[in-house]
This record gives structure tokens, C-alpha cells and sequence, in this order.
């Protein structure tokens, strides 16, 4: 597992954004574990949080893309994301973001930031995607203001769930396949055990024994199904 993926689940630990025990999902799911990047809330965490970031763009995605982020937790960090891009790679990666209301004087229009046309591929960066929502959105923000193509999303974790039970393939690929584009987690849920199991953080074990088959069971439950052909 590379480094930068081991740095962030020890940074979500420690952060108390990644939580092991019972929590309830939008879902109604009732998931062992939880991640909440609304937890990185001051200048030291969104700044290494969008280091994370900053390591997925380099070591997934390649071509030539305008960033992009959705309101509203998508502007701090598409606009840091490609501060450290600069910063550590010296790489000008342009950027926009939206508003959520259209301004009516001016420039006008809800993208601020780079002018984006029909030309430009676009990396979106957010925290999470559950339903494919936040992707429609974008790609109706991106045909109403030039018509730039969504090719892929940055995202902090893939809980590598499925949208309905007995699905074959995870929400992640069902939405990728279904919207045409990428989605690369900085980390899924099975590196954070990989990585955690019996390992001590700051004098705890995150994940042992319990947590893992607790985990394992939920996955069972709630991930992809493998496909059974009959001869």
C-alpha cells in the first residue's frame, strides 16, 4: 500500500474523523464504522487533508483537467488541492468552483474561477459519494456554463458498499459506469483494515478482532455479490 494511504488513515484516526462502533447512515444501514470530513475543520487538518488529495491526482489521474469543486464542501478543497499541487510539484492545475446561486450581475453565471468550455476536461474533487447526486449536479452546473466533460472525481473513502443488496458491483462502479467517468478514492474501507488490524495508534487498536468481523459481516451483507454463471 502506498505510503501517502497509510498517512491518511493514521491522519483519520488520529483527527477522530474515522470512528469504529454503531452508526446510523442516510442509507438507514446501521454501518461498524464512520467517516466524517466535516471533523477537519481548522487550518492544519484541511491543510493535510488536501495533501491526500493532492497524492490521489498524482498517482491516479493523468491527463490534462481543469479541477473542479462542487458546492459547497468542494471549494476549500479544490482550491488548496491545487495550491499543494503547485507547491510540491509545481504543477498549475486551474480550478473553478460553483456557487449554489446564480449571480445576476457582473460576470454573471455560477462558475467562478477558470471559464470553462466545451474543450476542457474537468477533475472534480469531494469528500464523499453515496447516490451519484453530487455528480448529476456537477453535470449540470459544467453543460450550463461551457460544457466542459466530467471525466473523473477525487473522493476520501470508497466504502465499497453496493446501492442495492444482491448487487454485483459496488455504488462507486455502478455510478462510474452509469455517469461515464472515474472515481478514485484516496482509500477504501478494505486497505483501512488491512492497514489497521491489530495495528496500535497512540497506545489504542482501532481495529481487532471484534471490529474486523463486525466490519467483514457488514460487508457481506451490504457489498458486491459475486456472479454465479450456470453451465
Amino acid at each position: 500500500m502506498p505510503e501517502y494511504k497509510q498517512e491518511f488513515i493514521d491522519f483519520a484516526i488520529r483527527t477522530g474523523a474515522l470512528k469504529f462502533g454503531e452508526f446510523k447512515l442516510k442509507s438507514g444501514r446501521i454501518s461498524p464504522y464512520f467517516f466524517n470530513a466535516g471533523d477537519f475543520a481548522d487550518g492544519e487538518t484541511i491543510s493535510k487533508l488536501t495533501n491526500f488529495y493532492t497524492e490521489t491526482v498524482i498517482n491516479n489521474y493523468f491527463e490534462e483537467a481543469i479541477l473542479y469543486g462542487p458546492a459547497y464542501k468542494g471549494i476549500p478543497l479544490v482550491a488548496l488541492t491545487a495550491a499543494k499541487l503547485y507547491e510540491k510539484y509545481r504543477l498549475k492545475y486551474r480550478f473553478s468552483y460553483n456557487r449554489k446561486e446564480v449571480k445576476d450581475h457582473g460576470e454573471g453565471g455560477s462558475i467562478v474561477g477558470t471559464k470553462l468550455t466545451a474543450e476542457d476536461n474537468v477533475l472534480a474533487i469531494e469528500d464523499v459519494v453515496t447516490a451519484g447526486t453530487a455528480i448529476r449536479e456537477t453535470k449540470a452546473v459544467l453543460a450550463a456554463n461551457g460544457g466542459a466533460t466530467l471525466k473523473a472525481m477525487i473522493i476520501a473513502i470508497d466504502r465499497c458498499e453496493v446501492i442495492n443488496e444482491g448487487d454485483t458491483k459496488t455504488a462507486l462502479q455502478t455510478i462510474a459506469e452509469e455517469e461515464g467517468i472515474q472515481i478514485f478514492p484516496i482509500v477504501t474501507i478494505h486497505e483501512i483494515i488491512e492497514y489497521l488490524y491489530g495495528r496500535e495508534i497512540d497506545g489504542k487498536i482501532y481495529i481487532g478482532k471484534p471490529e474486523k468481523e463486525a466490519i467483514t459481516s457488514y460487508l457481506e451483507k451490504y457489498g458486491p455479490k459475486k456472479k454465479i454463471f450456470l453451465s
